[in-house]
């Protein structure tokens, strides 16, 4: 796992890794979104371990059936206004800064547009 693979975020191909901090815990780094997600302990990349081949195979079938992709972007889409809605109706969304902005929903083959 500590060679590039597909992001858990952005679904990049070959972007994401596992970093280590200063104390040695990891941590996963996307060159393509530029998340960085620390882990508590190495326990953590369980679920790393199992989903980066499911989100491989996501990725591949996007890219080889539009019809996946649609679905894929719907489902994308569908969480973001979910969350959009959830930070209108938050009190501190009318105290906060409005610089704030949810993520633009996947491209065509699993890249931001």
């Amino acid at each position: 796992m500590t060679s590039e693979r597909v992001c858990l975020f952005c679904l990049a191909p070959d972007a994401m890794s596992v970093k280590f901090d200063r104390r040695g815990k990891p941590f996963l780094r996307c060159f393509a979104c530029g998340v960085r997600a620390f882990m508590p302990s190495f326990q953590s990349l369980n679920g790393v371990a199992i989903l980066t081949p499911y989100a491989e195979s996501v990725v591949e079938q996007m890219a080889q059936n539009r019809a996946v992709a649609d679905e894929k972007r719907r489902l994308v889409a569908a969480l973001v206004d979910g969350i959009r809605a959830k930070l209108v109706r938050s009190p501190a969304a009318s105290a906060g800064s409005s610089s704030q902005q949810a993520p633009a929903p996947l491209a065509h083959g699993g890249t931001r547009a």
